[in-house]
């Protein structure tokens, strides 16, 4: 039990740099660090607050007619889905193909420990996701229904088993499309096709279940069908629902067992088929018509750029949570036109909302593109080749460009696709029109060079795990969070001056890229130099 201890420790401790600062020397590393983990800290404390005003929001109305234990079902298949598809995400690459598999296989620790501890990390992690929707859900149904003191302690000890079958499933599937992408030629875009396709899926569901939380009536309605469709899916959503609404010991009992006895259940199976499953997931299939071909050479911005076209298609992961949201924009511009009809008759109605609306069309596109950004760990993913790329004969300002690129080889399109569908769909004026194209576009430049800049505040080079770059580096979360937030502020603005707003954004937005630029040109270079 003591060696599954020190191994989860390590890991835990490897997150956002907290072990290299406890036993670093320099100041100015654990300064960063404390700083880091307060932002985290407060980042945390806001999504935990918003979650809290969603749940008294649908609570509310569910309580007014009658069924407020609805906002524990709804709370709790919510979270559930949140878990499995994050562990879809990453469930296969936390527990198999870690960059450390050989240095952990090598240690005097056993197999099935070993297996127990990424389990246990891989729980973490959701764990965190399940209370930030739950406690608020969980606190806003006691105070609506007057519950005894003994209904908090039920719910807090219920929230600590709701991680576990989502996780087993989601991991059963990452290793299911890990083998299935196995099996063809071009494995790594095969498994991002999957994994794709099954979150869009997860999404369009979500979709599908979502009401108008403006007609009581309605919510009250589908959310009935809603909580019926979850009881149907996913048994242990009522289970949960009545365990912790009526206090009910055996439903308590009947859930805990389960999902602890599938936990070890799965625990047991997986140590021992692990060596197995990870030839599986990391072996490739090769061809044997290879043919001769002469040597093509290019100039080195070019090579640079194909190396990290390359680079990032062979990390399904690293696709997937920096290109999400281009994949959101362009669902919501195809949802647009498919919708046309209803928009324009809602706006027939309300011209004042229509002007509203279309005054916010490029902030609306420019946030998804600040949620897309490849470029605030593209210099913690050169890992161990660091050194290789730093020796060759080529500018430092290459080597950001190429990278750069790369971000808007990915917004680019996406705007211009999206830009082009919302225009079609709410049918703006030319200068709104224009606006769409032009601070989307604008804001891709800023966004791909924002995120060098920050990747160089926060590099990371040990890692073992891509997701512990891509996912849980500080460069990936200011990088993201600070993308989205750097255009929802202006947002605001553009929401009060309207056309004015925009002009300014496009102004300050502009001036911020250069500015950005030029501390690349100086400071970028020389810090990139001396990165180790």
């Amino acid at each position: 039990m003591n060696k599954i201890f020190f191994v989860c420790k390590a890991y835990y401790l490897s997150f956002f740099g907290i072990n290299k600062a406890l036993h670093s020397k320099d100041k100015h590393e654990k300064i960063k660090t404390f700083f880091t983990l307060l932002g985290i800290m407060l980042l945390g404390l806001l999504i935990l607050g918003a979650s809290f005003m969603y749940s008294l929001m649908i609570g509310t109305a569910y309580r007014d007619f009658g069924r407020p234990e609805a906002l524990i079902a709804m709370m709790m298949a919510a979270s559930s889905i949140i878990c499995l598809a994050t562990t879809i995400s990453k469930g296969s690459s936390v527990i198999f193909t870690s960059r450390d598999y050989n240095i952990i296989m090598s240690l005097p620790v056993k197999t099935s420990d070993i297996i127990i501890a990424k389990l246990i990390v891989l729980y973490g992690m959701n764990l965190v996701f399940t209370l930030f929707v739950m406690i608020p859900a969980t606190i806003v149904f006691g105070v609506f229904t007057a519950a005894p003191v003994v209904y908090y302690l039920v719910a807090l000890i219920m929230m600590l088993f709701i991680p576990i079958v989502p996780l087993i499933i989601g991991t059963i599937l990452s290793i299911l499309i890990g083998i299935i992408a196995g099996h063809f030629k071009f494995k790594n875009i095969v498994n991002i096709l999957l994994m794709l396709i099954f979150t869009v899926g997860v999404m369009f569901l979500s979709f599908s279940f979502s009401f108008n939380v403006d007609n009581p009536e309605q919510l009250f309605n589908i959310g009935n069908t809603i909580i019926a469709t979850f009881y149907n899916i996913y048994p242990l959503t009522q289970m949960y629902t009545l365990a912790v609404s009526g206090v009910n010991i055996l439903f308590i009992f009947t859930f805990i067992v389960i999902s602890a006895v599938f936990g070890v259940l799965f625990s047991w199976i997986v140590s021992l088929k692990f060596k197995q499953i990870y030839t599986y997931l990391t072996s490739t299939k090769s061809t044997s018509n290879y043919k001769m071909q002469e040597l093509k050479n290019s100039r080195p911005l070019k090579a640079l750029y194909i190396r990290e076209v390359k680079r990032y298609i062979a990390s399904p992961i690293y696709i997937f949570n920096t290109a999400f949201g281009a994949v959101m924009l362009l669902i919501a511009g195809v949802i647009s036109v498919v919708s046309q009809e209803t928009l324009l008759q809602a706006f027939s109605q309300e011209p004042m909302l229509a002007n509203f609306v279309n005054v916010l069309i490029p902030m609306i596109i420019s946030i998804f593109v600040g949620m897309t950004n490849t470029t605030d760990v593209s210099i913690s993913m050169e890992g161990k080749s660091l050194g290789i790329i730093k020796s060759l004969p080529v500018r430092t300002a290459d080597i950001f460009l190429a990278k750069i690129l790369v971000n808007l080889t990915i917004n680019i399109p996406t705007v211009l696709i999206a830009a082009t569908l919302f225009s079609i769909s709410f049918k703006p004026g030319l200068f709104i029109i224009v606006m769409s194209f032009l601070i989307p576009l604008i804001y891709s430049f800023f966004t791909a060079v924002f995120g060098i800049v920050v990747n160089l505040i926060f590099p990371v080079f040990d890692w073992t795990n891509e997701a512990a770059v891509v996912k849980q580096s500080v460069a990936a979360m200011v990088g993201i969070l600070g993308g989205m937030a750097l255009s929802i502020l202006p947002t605001i603005i553009v929401g009060f001056l309207k056309e004015t707003g925009l002009i300014i954004v496009l102004a300050l937005v502009t001036l911020a890229t250069i500015l950005l630029i030029i501390l690349l040109k100086n400071w970028g270079q020389r810090k990139f130099l001396k990165l180790h």
